[in-house]
């Protein structure tokens, strides 16, 4: 069951309950064990640790955000004639655990 929350005070996403109910939801069961995410100590790196045992051979995801844009479209641009904001960032994924078959990738699974 995917959840999204904005934050009402900043208006940002809570990456945190996000990507936890994304991945659980996703995967069809409880794998998430925590999600670190702290925007004042590195905005640019989420780490998400998994139940131990509940996927094929992930313990752990990084990710590293990065290569963040945004463009606030004037609506005389916009096809809906109103005025647009629009950003985009890079999301790179290093998957940590160990491989439990010879040249099988890790993943979550």
């Amino acid at each position: 069951n995917y959840q999204m929350n904005i934050d009402k005070s900043t208006g940002l996403d809570d990456r945190i309950t996000s990507l936890s109910t994304s991945i659980d939801g996703h995967l069809g069961y409880a794998a998430v064990k925590e999600v670190l995410y702290d925007t004042k100590e590195n905005p640019n790196r989420i780490s998400i640790d998994f139940v131990p045992n509940q996927t094929r051979n992930a313990n752990r995801i990084e990710l590293f955000c990065n290569a963040r844009e945004s463009e606030l479209v004037p609506s005389s641009s916009s096809a809906s004639g109103k005025t647009v904001f629009v950003c985009s960032e890079y999301v790179r994924q290093v998957t940590f655990g160990l491989s439990q078959e010879f040249g099988v990738a890790r993943q979550v699974v």
